[in-house]
């Protein structure tokens, strides 16, 4: 298991990748989580207000299709785009931009169910 840190890190810092966050923002959230090292990372995260729910999900999902190179982060950035400005969900527009498989998708969240 990736120690609570490594794993918020990656996120937080996905998040600014793909533009969900400013440079500011990012290490505003990293000081955060290591003052809160109790509070669950998803709760952070949301009330920093940055990020919603959904998206939060989303970028979990990059963070394991990158992991295992079936995206990169220019892909992740475009899609969360997509989602956020035209309202359709990153994995959908992964596959409807031709990055990503149904069966991709449908493998990588049975691995880690």
């Amino acid at each position: 298991m990736i120690p609570r840190n490594l794993a918020a890190f990656e996120l937080v810092e996905l998040m600014a990748a793909g533009r969900l966050i400013t440079t500011e923002q990012e290490h505003k959230l990293a000081i955060e989580i290591e003052k809160a090292p109790d509070e669950k990372l998803d709760e952070i995260l949301i009330r920093s207000g940055n990020i919603s729910a959904g998206e939060l999900e989303s970028v979990k999902l990059a963070s394991r299709l990158i992991k295992e190179g079936r995206i990169d982060k220019l892909q992740f950035a475009v899609a969360i785009s997509d989602e956020r400005s035209v309202g359709i969900k990153m994995e959908e527009s992964l596959i409807a931009r031709g990055w990503l498989t149904e069966a991709d998708l449908k493998a990588i969240k049975n691995s880690t169910n």
